[in-house]
C-alpha cells in the first residue's frame, strides 16, 4: 500500500516537473512576442486617444510619472496617460488623451475584467457605429463636465444601464488624468 502510494507520488512528481519545464519553455519562446504585442497595442491606443498628433514621445516625470506628449510639427498639442481604476469586476486600465485646452481628446480601454453584458459595455461598439458609444461621450469634455448621470444630457456622461459602477470608474479615471495633466501644466 505504502509502496504504491510512493510510486503514484513519484509519477505525479515527474509529470509535474515535465509539465512545468514545458510551460516554462513555451513562456520563454512566447515572451518576446507578448512584449511586442503590448507595444503595438500601446501605439494603437496612443494614435486613437491623440488623433491629431503626428507622433508621440514618452516622458518620465517625478510627480506625474510616465505620460506621452502628442506632437504636431515638433510642438506639443496633446498628452496621453495610462490610468488604472477599480471597477465593479476589478481593475480597468485606460489610456486617456488630453488636448492643450484641457479637454478630453480620446479614451481607450486597454483591459478590464468587468461583467460581460453589463460593465464590459464600456468598450461596446453599437451596430452601425465604428467607435465605442460610451467612450465617445468623453470627447471635448472638460473637468466640469465629467459627471455620470442616469438621464442623458449633452453636457454630462450617460451611465451604462446596469453598470453605473463601471461607468463611474471610467469617468473617475478620465477625471484623474485630466487633473494630473492640468496640475502639471500649472507648474511648468
Amino acid at each position: 500500500m505504502i509502496k504504491e502510494l510512493f510510486k503514484m507520488g513519484f509519477v505525479l512528481l515527474v509529470v509535474s516537473v515535465v509539465a512545468g519545464l514545458a510551460l516554462g519553455a513555451v513562456y520563454e519562446v512566447a515572451w518576446p512576442k507578448i512584449v511586442e504585442q503590448k507595444r503595438l497595442a500601446r501605439e494603437r491606443a496612443l494614435k486613437e486617444v491623440m488623433p491629431d498628433a503626428e507622433s508621440s514621445r514618452k516622458v518620465e516625470d517625478e510627480k506625474l510619472g510616465s505620460y506621452y506628449e502628442g506632437l504636431m510639427e515638433g510642438a506639443v498639442i496633446c498628452y496621453a496617460k495610462e490610468v488604472s481604476v477599480k471597477g465593479y469586476g476589478g481593475k480597468i486600465d485606460l489610456m486617456v488623451g488630453i488636448a492643450n485646452d484641457e479637454s478630453v481628446c480620446g479614451v481607450k480601454v486597454l483591459s478590464h475584467s468587468e461583467t460581460p453584458g453589463l460593465g464590459a459595455r464600456i468598450g461596446q461598439i453599437r451596430f452601425g457605429e465604428d467607435k465605442p458609444w460610451f467612450l465617445q461621450q468623453f470627447l471635448k469634455k472638460e473637468l466640469a463636465d465629467l459627471e455620470v448621470v442616469k438621464q442623458p444630457t449633452e453636457e454630462k456622461i450617460e451611465a451604462i444601464t446596469g453598470a453605473t459602477i463601471s461607468s463611474t470608474a471610467v469617468t473617475n479615471g478620465v477625471r484623474q488624468v485630466l487633473l494630473e495633466i492640468s496640475q502639471a501644466d500649472e507648474t511648468k
